[in-house]
């Protein structure tokens, strides 16, 4: 997503417009042999991860004070993405696992303190700790079975991963033109 916003009011808008605009100006190269599909919202299934950048939309010191606390419940019922969501402003029908793990976001590099937490340093933008890294998906025979936190400390981000099952058809190549049911499993 273009820029990196603070957790102000009002952005959680472009946020949603930034999502919006790839969701729909995203297409993807046809072929006459193949009937693939165009859009992003057109396949069957679709997992999307990344930094989406959404925020908590509560002030600072009570984010650090509940983060340092573990309070994850109330921190995730003031997730921007969420209420977003909730009020049908953006990803629609879109599913995230419960999210059980530290914010994601921002990091000193190379250490486990949040950027703003040493009070000796005077930050020019503090940063309030978010879950702005996000994996979320869309479609039908999809099940997330894990979502965490990975540890590297390489960013002031910290990556996410999952595992889903996903149900797919796969061609028979004993029978043309018959489906079978299979699973796989895809790590992201």
């Amino acid at each position: 997503m273009p820029g990196k916003q603070g957790g102000k009011e009002g952005h959680e808008r472009q946020r949603n417009a930034d999502a919006s605009r790839i969701l729909s100006q995203t297409h993807f190269p046809s072929s006459p042999l193949q009937k693939l599909p165009r859009n992003i919202l057109d396949h069957d299934r679709v997992v999307w991860l990344g930094d989406l950048n959404y925020r908590i939309n509560l002030p600072e010191a009570a984010t650090r004070s509940l983060v340092q606390n573990k309070d994850w419940s109330i921190l995730l019922q003031n997730d921007q993405l969420k209420a977003e969501q909730a009020k049908g402003h953006v990803f629609e029908g879109w599913h995230e696992e419960e999210i059980e793990f530290a914010p994601t976001y921002k990091y000193y590099q190379n250490s486990d303190n949040y950027y703003g937490c040493n009070q000796k340093i005077i930050e020019k933008k503090r940063r309030a700790p978010a879950w702005c890294d996000r994996i979320i998906w869309f479609g039908k025979g999809l099940k997330q079975i894990q979502y965490n936190r990975g540890g590297s400390r390489l960013s002031d981000h910290r990556p996410v991963q999952a595992i889903f099952t996903a149900e797919v058809e796969v061609l028979s190549l004993k029978e043309p033109g018959s489906f079978l049911s299979n699973h796989l499993t895809m790590h992201e």
